[in-house]
């Protein structure tokens, strides 16, 4: 299990130069009294913004929490070093990937949120309240799984002023949430099924998924992704997703307007089991005209 980790971001640069004693310095009685004061043990621990002796210009800065994963280099379908004794008992289930069919069956939980959501799938069992589904597994596990599955991603979307973005540009791909029912059989259900355009259950208008791959930073050094958690949105302003849900419909110039997007609690059937959500390679179709 991945143990976080602080990195503190030092955003202010410069000397503290210590000053000649100004108007209203203490007197020297009081100076006396606080030799005579009892002083704390030294410590060896580093001295941090958030230390009290620390100028009152850092005092604002706060460190950010971070998996280890995230700071690694994407390095694509090439595993990752394990250290040596892991224990495998605290590993997330395997994704599987067929790489003949160019699949990729991700097992995952689904949340039975209601209401308004911004994930299908959400990585690291991130943002349970507003996702569909979360797996347990990270989201570099699930971008290895893509690319040893023969996926190339495209283009993220591009946020459009405050409530609007183009969308992104990649292979199109289809979702399917797959499990076992109490009598053995095979349920599947559409990834779009589980959506709706509206509180009441409306179905989704004409649209499709799109692949965007993984996002990095800085030549891939900061993994985006996994910061993020964010694997399959229906948010185009979500640049660090994955899988995009893209609606056919857009103005000329291609430009999507944020629209709300609801959970289908319903749509999971309670007594499945062994949830897992396959993604494959969609059929290609004629590409959508703008605002049709």
């Amino acid at each position: 299990m991945a143990v976080a980790v602080k990195v503190i971001l030092v955003m202010a640069a410069g000397l503290w130069v210590a000053s000649a004693p100004a108007a209203g310095a203490p007197s020297a009685p009081a100076r006396d009294a606080a030799a005579e004061a009892p002083r704390a043990a030294p410590s060896d621990a580093p001295k941090t913004s958030d230390t009290s002796d620390a100028p009152d210009v850092y005092r604002h800065l706060k460190p950010l929490l971070v998996e280890p994963d995230d700071l690694r280099p994407f390095t694509g379908a090439k595993p990752a070093p394990q250290p040596s004794g892991t224990a495998q008992a605290d590993r997330p289930p395997a994704i599987a990937v067929d790489v003949a069919a160019r699949t990729v069956r991700i097992p995952v939980r689904p949340t039975r949120a209601r209401g308004v959501v911004e994930w299908l799938l959400a990585a690291s069992g991130k943002h349970k309240a507003l996702a569909v589904l979360v797996t347990d597994g990270s989201a570099r596990d699930v971008a290895d799984a893509f690319a040893k599955a023969g996926f190339d991603g495209g283009e993220h979307p591009a946020p459009v002023g405050d409530d609007a973005a183009r969308g992104p540009a990649g292979p199109a791909v289809r979702l399917a949430l797959v499990a076992r029912s109490a009598d053995g059989r095979e349920v599947r259900i559409p990834a779009e099924r589980l959506l709706a355009a509206t509180s009441d259950g409306k179905p989704l208008a004409e649209g499709r998924w799109v692949y965007a791959g993984p996002a990095t930073l800085d030549d891939g050094k900061v993994f985006l992704s996994g910061l993020s958690g964010s694997v399959a949105t229906t948010n185009l302003r979500d640049t660090s997703a994955m899988i995009y849900w893209v609606p056919a419909q857009a103005d000329a110039d291609g430009i999507h307007y944020v629209k709300a997007f609801y959970a289908r609690p319903g749509a999971v059937p309670a007594e499945a089991s062994e949830w897992v959500l396959e993604i494959r390679p969609a059929e290609p179709s004629p590409a959508a005209k703008p605002g049709a």
